[in-house]
């Protein structure tokens, strides 16, 4: 199972999963270092990534039939155009593997289980009729959404769902929706024994993809873990603890002082972390 966070921000859009999977195999085996996060198409008027819930093979499958799909599209005019080939991969995966196998192995197709597959798509595309940036969920059932602002999927999106419509804001860059996504993987990962795994982050952006290091996104969390402490000292001094005043008021503190860091990046070579990491994971077209 998975959790998949995505978000458009001003100046591109955040895509975050975890890294835990059930292979395929005939027994249940569980990797913690399968990403499920798959540029599909960068190029100077697309910019397409994917991110999967379900099996991995599956899921891998799913990234490289739309890649060929979009790669063999003359011109990508529309984010429905690249949802409505999304809706087409997963019935070709559903007959596949499901309806085709069963008649070839002469079974009822109720036989076999069907793929628990759900994708989530980030794009930005030119356009000078409509906003740039897109996401679009894709539901095991076929039918593509478009988002408004932001979306999860996967066994964790109940929770995931319900701190993004707390923290989300349509005016966050991209640093700050890194650091978003980041602590809502975390949370997640805390709480639902489905989704575990380093944290794997992507943000598009025009003709570039940027994949935040290890060192990034653990900087990310650790900024994540000291807003949930002064979240506590905040509860703390509410309740009448002036005990916990002169910690929360330094803590604090340093919250603000990393958030108008954060505030003032344009982008991601200007984050909290070094330059350098987010240089080394840059991918351009």
């Amino acid at each position: 199972m998975t959790i998949l966070v995505g978000m458009i921000c001003t100046d591109g859009i955040v895509l975050a999963a975890d890294s835990q999977e059930t292979c395929l195999g005939g027994v249940n085996i569980k990797r913690l270092d399968f990403e499920k996060i798959c540029p599909l198409l960068v190029t100077e008027s697309a910019t397409i990534v994917m991110a999967g819930s379900g099996q991995g093979a599956f899921i891998s499958r799913a990234a490289e039939i739309l890649e060929t799909k979009l790669t063999r599209s003359s011109m990508i005019r529309s984010p429905r155009e690249v949802a409505d080939l999304a809706e087409d991969t997963l019935l070709e995966i559903n007959r596949r593997y499901v309806t085709e196998r069963a008649l070839a192995m002469k079974i009822d197709i109720s036989e076999i289980e069907k793929p628990s597959l759900s994708l989530l798509l980030g794009m930005v595309l030119k356009s000078k009729e409509q906003s740039p940036y897109s996401i679009f969920s894709v539901f095991p059932e076929g039918v593509a959404q478009k988002e408004t602002g932001y979306a999860a999927l996967g066994s964790g999106s109940p929770f995931a769902e319900y701190l993004l419509s707390r923290m989300y804001r349509t005016s966050i860059n991209v640093v700050q929706g890194s650091l978003i996504a980041a602590y809502i993987i975390e949370q997640v990962k805390s709480v639902e024994p489905y989704c575990g795994g380093p944290t794997y982050i992507s943000v598009i952006q025009s003709g570039k993809i940027f994949n935040p290091t290890r060192l990034q996104i653990d900087r990310f969390v650790e900024q994540g873990n000291s807003i949930d402490i002064t979240f506590r000292l905040f509860w703390r001094v509410v309740y009448g603890d002036l005990e916990a005043v002169p910690e929360f008021n330094r803590v604090l503190e340093e919250v603000v002082a990393k958030a108008a860091a954060n505030r003032a990046s344009p982008g991601l070579e200007n984050v909290t972390a070094s330059s350098s990491a987010i240089r080394e994971g840059q991918h351009e077209g």
